[in-house]
């Protein structure tokens, strides 16, 4: 699936009326006529697999279907530029509309396509799991509230109302946008780590009572300390990450207006960090294993 950033590539707020009534939708990717998603507040009933991938084929056939009704916005915006006609305005305004329409279904399908995603991601702590659920679903339904108002909106001025109330959405999607992604990339990661601790307690009990020769076991016991400061060093990193998410995410709410923001490049670094110990760890207990 295209990320996010795709959704809000090529278009800008700009005008094709000198009076700057009618403005162009700022970007999206969507579908026909179709109605919104379901509710995402919903409880998943069906499996989750078969939904995610319903959801990114439902998503594909809508940003082909909003890049269409695009080029058609560009089509219709040159044609009124040129013509200056109520003919070829009332065709802009339909073409603009539409966009808008396709726009707002194919945020619905990516951001619930996101959300499925996210709640199912182990290794995220409950209460930023939580927080985040909340506010994606508040942003889902408000997104659904907007389509409507997009859907009855006919004339040049509604259109461009309904434009100028997309403007702090855009802002609040891009942001949920990242701290969904950034968090299911962390969340792996822990999760990772997480097992990767459990396994090495296993085989050090294992290592304990199998091994009878002195020699290897001493061999062994340094080793398992090797392993313990690898992996202590991973947790560190990811406690940095945690700290960084809870500033971000649970902090000072109270002067936050779109809510908290977790960019992958804020914990890129110490989540390579703490992966590449992860890796190195389960390489040394495989070798512990074989030897």
């Amino acid at each position: 699936m295209k990320k996010i950033s795709a959704i809000f590539l090529s278009l800008v707020v700009g005008t094709i009326i000198s009076s700057g009534v009618f403005v162009t939708p700022v970007s999206a990717v969507s579908s026909p006529s179709l109605s919104p998603s379901p509710s995402p507040a919903l409880p998943v009933t069906s499996s989750s697999t078969d939904q995610l991938s319903i959801l990114k084929e439902k998503y594909r056939v809508q940003l082909q279907t909003y890049q269409s009704d695009y080029q058609a916005f560009l089509v219709a915006k040159q044609q009124y530029i040129q013509l200056q006609t109520l003919t070829s305005l009332e065709e802009a305004v339909r073409a603009t509309r539409q966009v808008l329409l396709s726009r707002t279904d194919v945020l619905i399908t990516y951001l619930t396509t996101s959300r499925i995603s996210f709640d199912q991601t182990t290794g995220i702590e409950l209460v930023v799991k939580q927080k985040e659920l909340t506010d994606l679903d508040q942003l889902l339904s408000d997104l659904i509230t907007y389509r409507a108002h997009v859907e009855s909106a006919l004339n040049r001025a509604q259109i461009a109302a309904a434009v100028a109330e997309f403007m702090p959405l855009q802002q609040r999607i891009q942001t949920m946008s990242g701290n969904i992604q950034s968090l299911i990339v962390y969340g792996k990661v822990q999760s990772l780590y997480d097992k990767t601790n459990s396994v090495k307690d296993e085989i050090k009990v294992y290592m304990n009572k199998k091994e009878t020769d002195a020699l290897r076991l001493s061999q062994k016991q340094r080793g398992m300390e090797e392993i313990e400061n690898t992996l202590q060093n991973s947790h560190g990193f990811l406690q940095e990450i945690l700290l960084s998410v809870h500033q971000s995410i649970l902090g000072d709410q109270e002067h936050q207006s779109v809510g908290g923001t977790v960019s992958y490049s804020q914990i890129s670094d110490p989540l390579g960090q703490a992966y590449a110990g992860i890796s190195r760890t389960l390489n040394f207990l495989k070798e512990i294993l074989q030897s």
